[in-house]
């Protein structure tokens, strides 16, 4: 008897330690939770961390330049690109970044109210130019332009911003700006992220470690990969030569049909947002535009005629199919080159048609940007995924001409 009693207090005993163990561990990874919620810029940027913080880098003020190597396409193509000589590696923007309290890209002081507010991401902010389109665009129209957009944001993560920092400088008009390239991903992206930073970074580790442990054991392979760049490829348009790179992922999305994205929880939640956004917009007596941004696939590749060129662009461009859950993911397919380039408008003539129904200001930079490449111009960074200067030039041009000629839909009366 004594023996049972005594084996039972060590289990009791041995239950509470294991308890108390538990107990710890949830504290510690609690406060650790804590502690990157609070100070989220110190989590690599590779790791996405809004929702539900969003990184702050406020009161800027740095100078810097981007030469050719800085694409990001150097990045994401990793191997696939040949390295520039130090001669071809020139500098291609000067830029001067400064943000404010919030840590938008704006000039201080604050004013208290903006004739313009505008959301976006990567292609809105543009770190990599001297001057993104909002501010072309305050130069345009003579309005004073709030920049409210950040790196990696899409829809829903704008829908926030507009709430938190823009209604409160009473815009005459709000302008989204929703890219092509990976807004749809974005979205989606929003709405299955993982609640806890700590799991991300977490995961971000062990995918890192295994990358490294690959690189490690398959360094040969990797050598005799990046032996035969597929990059950069040449295109003649009009009389001029123009070296650039693309994105798979961003031409994977064509493989879609209009049926597919629009069945899609990542089209649900994109067209929520926007409704939501034009709403709120609305009730507070401003006009709502929404602006398709193409990426630099859909405006130079109707240029390429070359059957040999396109297969060497098509060779890793996967499809993208709905799971059983309703959402766009990525799938080991290739796609079938001329099937995606009949389909490469779907997403915005859908979009298009959403915003007609809705009565939604719509403006698709598409047929502009073409225009401008059929006649030689280079609108995007030869390897990089985003606009050069001429790109934003142009962007504020179009969207100035569009705000100045007064199309807008009434704002209905509530």
């Amino acid at each position: 008897m004594k023996r049972s009693l005594s084996v039972k207090r060590n289990a009791v005993s041995r239950l509470g330690n294991i308890a108390l163990l538990m107990f710890g561990v949830v504290i510690a990874l609690g406060i650790m939770e804590f502690f990157l919620r609070t100070f989220p810029n110190l989590v690599p940027t590779e790791v996405r961390v809004n929702p539900p913080v969003r990184r702050v880098r406020a009161f800027v003020n740095e100078t810097y330049d981007l030469k050719q190597s800085d694409g990001d396409l150097y990045n994401w193509l990793r191997g696939s690109i040949a390295p520039l000589s130090p001669d071809q590696d020139k500098v291609v923007a000067h830029v001067h970044m400064t943000t404010d309290a919030h840590g938008f890209r704006n000039s201080l002081p604050e004013k208290a109210t903006y004739d313009i507010v505008a959301l976006g991401d990567s292609f809105t902010r543009a770190s990599g130019v001297a001057i993104p389109w909002p501010q072309k665009l305050a130069e345009h129209t003579g309005s004073d332009v709030l920049n409210l957009a950040d790196v990696g944001m899409g829809p829903q993560e704008e829908l926030e911003i507009l709430r938190q920092y823009g209604l409160e400088k009473q815009p005459r008009w709000v302008i989204m700006a929703y890219f092509g390239g990976n807004d749809m991903n974005d979205a989606a992206a929003y709405e299955l992220a993982n609640p806890f930073i700590l799991a991300r970074l977490g995961r971000y580790a062990f995918t890192q470690g295994i990358e490294a442990w690959r690189e490690n054991n398959e360094g040969e392979a990797i050598a005799a990969h990046t032996s035969n760049y597929r990059y950069p490829i040449v295109l003649k348009i009009n009389g001029s030569r123009r070296e650039m790179a693309f994105l798979p992922a961003y031409i994977a999305w064509w493989s879609l049909c209009r049926d597919e994205i629009e069945s899609s929880k990542n089209y649900h939640y994109v067209k929520e947002a926007i409704l939501k956004a034009r709403e709120i917009s609305e009730v507070g007596k401003s006009s709502f535009l929404l602006v398709y941004i193409p990426s630099k696939e859909q405006t130079y590749l109707p240029y390429v005629n070359d059957a040999e060129t396109l297969a060497t662009i098509f060779s890793d461009v996967p499809t993208i199919e709905q799971d059983v859950s309703g959402y766009l993911q990525l799938t080991p397919q290739k796609v079938a080159p001329e099937l995606t380039c009949q389909q490469m408008d779907n997403q915005a003539q859908l979009l298009a048609g959403f915003a007609a129904e809705q009565n939604i200001n719509f403006l698709d930079l598409t047929q502009h940007f073409q225009e401008e490449a059929s006649a030689g111009a280079e609108l995007y960074y030869p390897f990089d995924t985003h606009w050069n200067q001429n790109g934003h030039n142009l962007a504020a041009q179009i969207i100035a001409k569009y705000i100045n000629s007064g199309k807008s839909f009434v704002i209905r009366s509530r």
